[in-house]
């Protein structure tokens, strides 16, 4: 018999917070003892309650986020541009003080010949009651603590990922332990131990280089400029967690989940599109499918296939990499549609009735008598039709 055919285009969406020009914070960025957030949406606004703004400086532009998303971040070039934040005092940690600073960035290039410096706290005159943080990269990636006009704390050594373009880094001081801890695209590098120094001062911290300290006459001179992109930057009062800053760490392959695509709405004849969310990652990628159906085309991110049977479905996506090997699998199956008919009535006179045998609980059914049931009364002679449409809506 016929039954009521509904089209679906159904697409995996990417579970990754999108950026937008907005105060709400992502899901995964802790709002406990958070004093600065730079989302970089569309401006160089500090989105926590303290709107401690930014300032550009050069030609520092809007840039494509690590989700593609436009206006989502700044793009540097390693002249001239830099974003200041002019001596916030929230942002003065002293002695006794911890603190967590998390900043993403997606460098032109790593020469090892020119140091870059992408956060960076730093005033004049030089010396005791100043602490000058430091996240940078030369030849290898660092973080650096200076207080009280000497160095407390220099993390190095740790290489770029291969695995991303864009790159995570996040510094994590413990004053109670005295000590400094290095992470780097959510995994923890490296932990050192550091001195007690007195409290620091406020002064500006900046984005996208560095200042020195002329000794005469004091002035502050630009160097260490950065090329390349910077976003979502973040400073806390507190330590995070290892596990919070993991779960900042937003763009792991394994992590990619399809969303949108619910095996109890699709039909026979539906065409399926699905799109890989690893946008990030530089590699390209393979689809492996395991489906009843032969109708299937892909390329690098999407695949596309339309539903002809019920059956077993499973689509495996693999990076084509030897140095970051990963998957991701997502599997459903499908029942196929019942094997519906129509009892005839038991004689041909008026008042018997026509009944729809095979269907399973949840169909709903349409007599071209307005009938509703899954039955319906003979009451003259001509044509009678139904309409049995699934729970899928097929």
């Amino acid at each position: 018999m016929p039954y009521l055919k509904k089209l679906v285009f159904l697409t995996i969406l990417i579970s990754f917070y999108m950026s937008g020009n907005t105060q709400t914070l992502p899901p995964n960025v802790p709002s406990n003892g958070l004093i600065a957030w730079y989302p970089f949406n569309g401006n160089a606004n500090d989105e926590s309650t303290f709107n401690n703004d930014g300032n550009l400086f050069g030609g520092v532009s809007l840039t494509t986020d690590r989700f593609g998303n436009q206006n989502s971040a700044y793009d540097f070039d390693g002249v001239d541009d830099f974003i200041e934040i002019p001596a916030p005092n929230e942002l003065v940690f002293g002695n006794s003080d911890n603190f967590s600073i998390n900043l993403w960035f997606k460098p032109v290039e790593f020469d090892p010949n020119t140091k870059e410096h992408l956060f960076k706290k730093y005033g004049c005159p030089y010396g005791a009651g100043q602490d000058i943080i430091t996240l940078d990269f030369y030849d290898t990636i660092r973080v650096k603590l200076r207080q009280d006009g000497i160095s407390t704390g220099n993390i190095t050594g740790s290489q770029v990922s291969p695995c991303y373009d864009w790159q995570m880094i996040t510094m994590v001081k413990d004053a109670i332990a005295d000590s400094l801890h290095y992470y780097l695209n959510g995994q923890l590098f490296n932990s050192i131990s550091i001195p007690n120094s007195s409290n620091s001062s406020s002064v500006p911290y900046y984005f996208g280089m560095s200042r020195w300290c002329t000794n005469p006459p004091n002035n502050l001179v630009p160097i260490f400029h950065y090329e390349g992109k910077i976003d979502d930057t973040g400073v806390w009062d507190r330590k995070l967690t290892s596990s919070e800053i993991q779960n900042l760490f937003d763009i792991s392959f394994s992590n990619i989940s399809f969303f949108g695509l619910d095996s109890n709405n699709l039909c026979l004849g539906d065409i399926l599109t699905g799109y890989s969310a690893d946008t990030n990652n530089v590699f390209s990628k393979t689809w492996v499918v395991n489906t009843p159906d032969t109708s299937f085309t892909q390329n690098n991110d999407t695949f596309q296939i339309q539903i002809q049977s019920g059956g077993y479905y499973e689509f495996k996506l693999y990076r084509n990499s030897t140095i970051c090997p990963d998957s991701v699998t997502y599997s459903f199956t499908l029942d196929s549609f019942p094997d519906i008919s129509i009892v005839p009535p038991v004689s041909n006179s008026c008042g018997d009735s026509l009944y729809v045998i095979g269907a399973d609980s949840g169909f709903t059914y349409l007599w071209n008598t307005s009938s509703t049931d899954s039955f319906t009364l003979v009451n003259d002679t001509g044509l009678y039709t139904v309409q049995v449409t699934s729970p899928a809506n097929c």
